[in-house]
């Protein structure tokens, strides 16, 4: 009986405890010659049953923003997120993460990877 129960529990608290789920959460690029400017789109979806708001995008600095297109993601529905990276004269590797915090009391990292040549 408490196999049972333990199975059953198991098999639809999964997706009623999840929060977005993300296509990826992480994104490299490939700087084509003179780009100083980066986006990369992280798309999500929600996958449980209850509203999931997005309450807040941190940045790891200030070359780097960071915007949801919805803020309220109702169940089944499906948003991103884009990260904009201002290189400046930055060059070789660069990485920039967004955290994304979410009404469900998770944080989502967001990584962005991008290889600068030498100008």
């Amino acid at each position: 009986m408490r196999r049972t129960f333990l199975f059953f529990f198991l098999s639809f608290a999964g997706p009623l405890l999840a929060g977005l789920e993300w296509e990826t959460t992480f994104r490299g690029m490939d700087p084509k010659p003179g780009e100083k400017v980066y986006t990369a789109t992280f798309p999500f979806r929600n996958p449980t049953s209850e509203i999931i708001k997005i309450t807040g995008i941190q940045t790891s600095c200030g070359c780097t923003s960071a915007k949801a297109d919805i803020k309220e993601i109702p169940p089944g529905g499906s948003g991103s997120v884009q990260v904009r990276f201002d290189a400046g004269n930055r060059t070789g590797e660069q990485v920039k993460m967004a955290i994304v915090r979410t009404s469900d009391k998770e944080k989502h990292k967001l990584i962005l990877r991008v290889i600068i040549p030498e100008r």
